[in-house]
């Protein structure tokens, strides 16, 4: 029995079978670890944003998912016609 990394060899056929929950979990908690990080790059980028715009302007933003992929979209205020003038 020879042993090469995580894989065991008996005579001449390498059974990487022993250990299949250590080699495969790895890969996958190694991108899963990365995809949050990137997730919550993201998430910090986005809100310092928002206030940068909130602080640098006179108008009012919301977050919210768009079709152009914007994530700040301008809120307008609905204002009433002016009256008649009697």
């Amino acid at each position: 029995m020879y042993s090469i990394g995580n894989m065991v060899l008996f005579g001449t056929r390498m059974t990487p079978d022993l250990y299949p929950s250590i080699l495969l979990s790895r890969p996958a908690l190694n991108k899963a670890f990365r995809d949050h990080t990137e997730q919550q790059r993201i998430a910090a980028q986005q809100e310092a944003a928002l206030q940068h715009a909130h602080a640098h302007s006179s108008g009012f933003f919301i977050t919210q998912d768009s079709s152009f992929g914007n994530l700040i979209l301008p809120v307008l205020p609905q204002l009433d016609p002016p009256l008649p003038a009697e």
